[in-house]
C-alpha cells in the first residue's frame, strides 16, 4: 500500500508541474500581447498660453480646494468602509483542489523518541462545497517509525481521515477524523497557501497527528511539517 502511495506521489508531482508550466505559458503569451502596441502615438504639445487657460489663477485653486476638501474626506470614509465590509464579507472558495504533500516528523511523544522516522507522502482534497462554513474533504497518506533502542519493531502503515477546513486568509486550519494503521486516531493541521496562475497552489502544513494505540501499546502523537503543490481541478461559482 505504501509503494502505491509513492507510485501516485510521483504521478501527481509530474501532473501539476506540467499543469503549471501550460499556465505559465499562457501568461507569458497574455503579457507579450499586452505590449504590442502597434502604431505609435503621436504626442501633443501644450504651450504656455494653454497651461495658463487650463490651470488658472491662485484664487480659482483656492474656490477648488474648498469646494471640493470636504468630498474628499467624506470619500476617504466610504472607501475605508467599502474595505472593512470586503475583508468581512470574504467569501469562502468553492474548488475542487488536490494536493500532494511531502512531510517529515519533527517532533514525537515520549514513546516515539527513540523511533526513526522517514518521510511520508499524503494526497489531500477539498471537495467545492461550504456547510456550515466548513470546506469537506478527505486525506490519505503514509506513516513508518523503526525502532533504534532497542533495535526492533516497526510501527508503519497507512492514514485515512475525513477533514473539515476553515480558510483564515492566508492561513487554514483543518481538522481530521479517522483510521491510524488499524487504530482510531486524528489530526489538527495549520497551512498558509497562496496561489499562483490563478490554478496552482502551493502550502506550509503544520500538522499534529494522534493516533490512539502503537502496536497495541499507548496512544502516541507526532508532530511533522510539509511543503504542498497542489492544483485547482475545477472552480464553482454560487
Amino acid at each position: 500500500m505504501r509503494t502505491l502511495i509513492h507510485t501516485l506521489s510521483f504521478f501527481l508531482l509530474i501532473l501539476i508541474l506540467s499543469f503549471s508550466s501550460q499556465l505559465r505559458a499562457q501568461e507569458e503569451e497574455s503579457f507579450e500581447d499586452l505590449f504590442n502596441f502597434g502604431e505609435e502615438v503621436e504626442e501633443e504639445i501644450i504651450g504656455e498660453d494653454d497651461l495658463d487657460n487650463l490651470f488658472g489663477d491662485d484664487e480659482t485653486f483656492g474656490a477648488e480646494e474648498s469646494l471640493f476638501g470636504d468630498e474628499s474626506d467624506e470619500l476617504l470614509v466610504e472607501e475605508g468602509d467599502v474595505v472593512i465590509q470586503m475583508l468581512e464579507k470574504k467569501e469562502i472558495p468553492r474548488n475542487l483542489t488536490l494536493s500532494l504533500t511531502i512531510a517529515s516528523p519533527t517532533y514525537v511523544s515520549t514513546d516515539l523518541m527513540t523511533w526513526n522516522s522517514t518521510v511520508d507522502f499524503r494526497f489531500s482534497t477539498e471537495f467545492p462545497l461550504v456547510m456550515f462554513g466548513l470546506i469537506p474533504g478527505f486525506s490519505i497518506s503514509d506513516f513508518s517509525f523503526e525502532n533504534a533502542l532497542p533495535v526492533g519493531g516497526i510501527f508503519e502503515g497507512v492514514a485515512l481521515f475525513g477533514t473539515v477546513s476553515r480558510p483564515l486568509f492566508p492561513g487554514k486550519i483543518s481538522l481530521g477524523a479517522g483510521i491510524v494503521g488499524s487504530v482510531p486516531g486524528m489530526f489538527i493541521q495549520q497551512a498558509y497557501e497562496f496561489s499562483l496562475w490563478d490554478r496552482v497552489l502551493f502550502a506550509a502544513d503544520f500538522r499534529l497527528t494522534w493516533a490512539s494505540s502503537m502496536n497495541d501499546g499507548d496512544a502516541v502523537s507526532w508532530f511533522d511539517i510539509g511543503f504542498s503543490p497542489g492544483v485547482i481541478l475545477m472552480k464553482r461559482n454560487k
